[in-house]
């Protein structure tokens, strides 16, 4: 109901479910502990508390950016349109090789001249075709294409390796089984073991946010 699924999928497929299926009362449990937080402030200067009143439907359309005001000025119904960035590119995610993805982005021309460099390809930059970001934008399936390329050339960790050394933003798109072995996940105590009476040790994700 919220907009958001009509949004997520390819497009030229059908809406797909955004993520898991309880990513609406993850997002609605945020707003509520944020409204909780407000009501004990207005308590605090009032003496008086608050009813707070939350849907799911609202919070998640709370989501959906400038969909809304550039439907009610421009009659503009904002489409899916998958990894991608209509705004920008490249950008978007892209297969590695070995089976990896990545989610790489270049919003800005100054980003794209890096990724050139990282690519080992400093002449596209210069390339009337690619120079500036509206002509990426206009010429995205070619400038993906290139980059696409690029990535499914090496492994996803060389992917993000040489993203980082250029200062292109890129981030490997993680599994589960990726996430239980990643070191930051590891140092941040994001995975606390419990004993259930019935199941036994049961692992689940740390508390956030920590405080002091």
């Amino acid at each position: 109901l919220s907009g958001v699924g009509y949004l997520a999928g390819e497009p030229d497929g059908a809406p797909v479910n955004p993520g898991p299926s309880s990513l609406a009362d993850y997002v609605c449990a945020v707003y509520g502990a944020l409204g909780v937080t407000l009501a004990l402030r207005e308590r605090d200067n009032s003496g008086k508390g608050q009813v707070i009143d939350l849907s799911l439907v609202e919070a998640m359309f709370r989501s959906l950016d400038q969909t809304l005001p550039n439907y009610k000025m421009h009659g503009h119904v904002r489409e899916r349109t998958g990894s991608q960035t209509p705004a920008a590119a490249p950008n978007r995610n892209f297969p590695t090789g070995g089976g990896g993805w990545v989610s790489l982005s270049c919003t800005n021309d100054k980003m794209f001249q890096r990724l050139c460099q990282a690519m080992e390809q400093p002449e596209l930059a210069q390339d009337p075709r690619y120079a500036l970001s509206n002509d990426r934008i206009a010429n995205r399936d070619e400038v993906e294409g290139i980059t696409q390329a690029w990535t499914t050339s090496m492994p996803r960790e060389a992917v993000v390796e040489a993203c980082d050394k250029f200062e292109v933003p890129c981030a490997p798109i993680l599994s589960i089984a990726d996430i239980c072995a990643h070191p930051q996940f590891l140092a941040r105590d994001m995975f606390v073991a419990l004993q259930d009476e019935l199941a036994g040790e049961v692992v689940l994700p740390g508390v956030v946010p920590k405080l002091s």
